[in-house]
């Protein structure tokens, strides 16, 4: 009886250890450092992130970074600045660590092979002349096949935002994590088309019609000279390779292209508001949206007080409007 007591005791005891051990709370870890250039300045904005734990933050204006909430184990630090060559670091943690000074040293960004295809969602057809934009940036449009290829392209260390756009559908949107130089991007995706809400359009038939065409209202105002007006006699003369190279040397107006992208500003301050057969492309690039093959003339008003009235945008302030019509 002594022994069956005994061992009745040992085995409740042996079961209460685990028990007791479960009640103790999971310790999170925290890891924290300074990142500087190679002279010790420090650098702000710089992304710092774990590649088990998923987790990411950006240095402060002190080149300080802090990850709280880590689990411990072993992970990989990645060290990420523009302008600076990456760096990474493997380690157990198992305890809170300070890495101290992270130094960064002058490197190229990383850069991004993307192909892009979309289809309709009703046709399941191509969809041509989508504009993709990267973190807000005009990269080009798709062609017949619904396909843009684009090589070795710049990107930002960690969250990138890939938008496809195309006047009739509704965006598409794709967002991909950048910590390696060289990377693949495959987007296939479907556009769903979105109807466009345009004013009413009233149609009159008059002499005036008859002897100007349908582009009446831009002979008319040729007439009277307010703003800079070009034919597609003048846009053939001059063979532009973008529609805004017409736009060039107009006084009040500052035209420039930084890569795909064309950017047109007024003297006065602001941007113009461009038209297209009578509706505004809300914040589209002319170049992407028109050739000049498609171009039958182009109305340039540089200032507020010339615009007619129908193409003033509500808070455009003193700057104008670009007008264009098709053929």
């Amino acid at each position: 009886m002594r022994f069956a007591l005994v061992l009745a005791v040992s085995c409740v005891t042996a079961l209460d250890v685990p028990a007791r051990a479960q009640e103790q709370p999971h310790r999170l870890l925290v890891l924290r450092g300074t990142v500087t250039d190679s002279v010790l300045r420090p650098i702000p904005g710089v992304l710092v992130s774990l590649a088990t734990a998923r987790t990411y933050t950006v240095t402060d204006g002190a080149g300080r970074f802090v990850l709280a909430d880590v689990e411990p184990g072993p992970d990989t630090l990645h060290v990420r600045g523009r302008g600076f060559a990456p760096r990474s670091f493997h380690m157990d943690l198992s305890d809170t660590v300070d890495v101290g000074m992270v130094v960064l040293r002058p490197g190229p960004p990383p850069v991004l092979t993307l192909r892009v295809a979309v289809r309709d969602t009703v046709l399941n057809q191509p969809v041509a002349d989508a504009q993709v934009m990267l973190n807000e940036r005009a990269i080009g449009t798709t062609d017949t096949a619904g396909v843009l290829s684009v090589k070795a392209i710049p990107v930002d260390w960690g969250i990138n935002l890939m938008q496809v756009r195309r006047i009739g559908y509704g965006p598409l949107l794709a967002i991909r994590w950048v910590d390696d130089m060289d990377g693949w991007w495959s987007l296939d995706g479907a556009l769903q088309r979105q109807a466009v809400d345009m004013p009413a359009i009233v149609v009159e038939a008059d002499r005036v019609v008859l002897a100007y065409g349908p582009m009446r209202d831009f002979w008319l105002r040729r007439e009277r000279g307010w703003g800079r007006y070009f034919t597609a006699a003048d846009i053939e003369r001059r063979r532009p390779v973008h529609v805004s190279d017409m736009l060039f040397g107009i006084p009040g107006l500052r035209v420039w292209r930084t890569g795909t992208t064309t950017e047109v500003t007024c003297a006065v301050g602001g941007r113009p508001t461009v038209w297209v057969d009578g509706f505004p492309l809300d914040g589209w690039d002319m170049d992407t949206y028109v050739r000049p093959g498609q171009v039958a003339g182009i109305e340039v008003y540089s200032y507020s007080p010339s615009t007619p009235p129908e193409f003033v945008m509500p808070g455009s302030g003193e700057c104008g409007a670009i007008v264009i019509w098709t053929k």
